[in-house]
């Protein structure tokens, strides 16, 4: 909860029981909580969404240096088989 909303509470929470209205204070008190549960929930989704977001990027990130692998490999693969073969018409 923020700071600002945490002394809101706290204020209120001081009025009240300056009129000795337990009830109403409890009742203050647990929507507070309620309203820091839910903050934390989503807080907590979207850290989440984002390491989901990251762990995203970061296999993209893979996958394209594998794909980038792979392209060379087979680069070097043709290179080698034209080299093989202009030996081979070379010799004859």
């Amino acid at each position: 909860m923020k700071r600002k909303q945490e002394r809101e509470v706290v204020k209120e929470l001081v009025l009240i029981d300056d009129k000795n209205d337990d009830d109403e204070v409890i009742q203050i008190f647990l929507s507070s909580i309620k309203e820091q549960e839910i903050e934390n929930e989503e807080w907590v989704s979207e850290q989440v969404e984002n390491e989901r977001k990251k762990k995203e990027v970061e296999e993209e990130g893979q996958l394209e240096s594998h794909i980038e692998g792979v392209g060379q490999i087979k680069y070097l693969v043709e290179l080698t088989h034209r080299v093989r073969e202009e030996k081979q018409d070379g010799i004859k």
